[in-house]
């Protein structure tokens, strides 16, 4: 993962391949103590909540997106 700095408190990071995500802040803060806001384009999407049958990776709100170059915030818990 590459990082290169943006505007105030924004960074551009290059993912990856594959990478996964949750949509639910609290679960973000579960998995450390440093979370990003990341902006997808919806295109990168792969698998997102509601896809599939409940139950099936409904758990943690999880995404499933292409790598490539995202902005990302840092956020404060």
């Amino acid at each position: 993962m590459a990082v290169r700095r943006g505007a105030a408190h924004e960074q551009i990071v290059e993912y990856n391949v594959v990478s996964s995500f949750t949509t639910d802040r609290e679960v973000a803060w579960e998995f450390g103590s440093r979370v990003w806001e990341v902006e997808v384009p919806l295109a990168k999407i792969v698998l997102h909540p509601g896809m599939l049958p409940a139950g099936l990776l409904g758990g943690e709100c999880e995404c499933i997106v292409l790598g490539g170059d995202y902005r990302v915030r840092d956020l404060a818990h």
